[in-house]
């Protein structure tokens, strides 16, 4: 079992207000604000791609090697869907088979997860989670996290809504021969339906670890993932730092994450 623990900080500056109220910065805590884990793998970032029937689907099968034999996993994903009937957002499997797959998916208003052996057979159960007050058709971020024979979650806009226990692995053992991987369409032999999505996917994370609550959390709150350059510390002075500029100054696009510390003081 394997599990991906955050090591690295982003940006902290503590602020002070000008006013007699504030504590003094020699006086602050110090804090710390952590950047979530690296993927193992990662697709339309900082993009939605439309789908429309399976149309425009991504296929990632060349990456299909990265996610045979684990006990564990986790797949991030922000998505619409307008779709009738299921529609798949993840899928891993033997497309040479009819049912020897696993796939995340929504139908009408239920979250689910389906996985099979190469026989066919449901490996697990009750992996579904109906939502009847959530519009699927606005934009949702979702999250299938697996301990391989321990439990699964599913996580939607920052909350846990499911949770079961299993008693096999990822795909240890039961997807070793699996050829394809793709979100927003499946692909499945002899006519099975390969769930199309009908709406839209992006910002796709596959990690080989099951993440912690608070990783999969701050993909949900939208927090940093892999930072290229982070300033700790600055208390109560400001910071002119021209080593760091050969870091960030070729940037097209990007995401600054700041925390500031202030404590007030109760005037008497």
């Amino acid at each position: 079992m394997k599990k991906r623990t955050t090591q690295t900080y982003s940006i902290l500056l503590a602020s002070m207000l000008g006013i007699s109220s504030v504590v003094p910065a020699s006086m602050m805590p110090v804090m710390a604000q952590t950047v979530r884990a690296s993927a193992t793998r990662t697709y339309a970032e900082g993009e939605m791609v439309s789908v429309n029937g399976g149309e425009g689907a991504i296929d990632a099968s060349s990456d299909v090697s990265a996610f045979v034999g684990l006990e564990d996993f986790t797949f991030n994903a922000t998505f619409t869907v307008t779709g009738s009937s299921v529609n798949s957002l993840f899928f891993l499997g033997d497309s040479t088979r009819q049912n020897n797959y696993i796939t995340v998916y929504v139908n009408g208003h239920t979250i689910g997860v389906e996985s099979r052996d190469a026989s066919g057979a449901h490996q697990i159960s009750g992996a579904t989670v109906t939502l009847n007050d959530v519009d699927f058709s606005q934009q949702h971020k979702l999250t299938f996290t697996m301990d391989g024979d321990n439990l699964y979650r599913i996580y939607l806009d920052g909350e846990m809504v499911k949770e079961g226990s299993v008693s096999v692995n990822f795909s240890a053992g039961l997807f070793d021969s699996a050829d394809y991987m793709g979100f927003g369409n499946g692909k499945r032999a002899n006519g099975g339906n390969p769930y199309p999505l009908s709406g839209s996917i992006g910002d796709i994370e596959l990690y080989d670890s099951a993440l912690s609550e608070e990783d999969i959390l701050s993909y949900h709150r939208g927090e940093l993932g892999n930072a290229v350059y982070t300033y700790e510390n600055a208390y109560g002075e400001s910071v002119n730092d021209t080593e760091g500029l050969s870091a960030v100054k070729d940037l097209t696009q990007g995401s600054i994450s700041v925390t500031a510390s202030m404590i007030l003081r109760t005037a008497r």
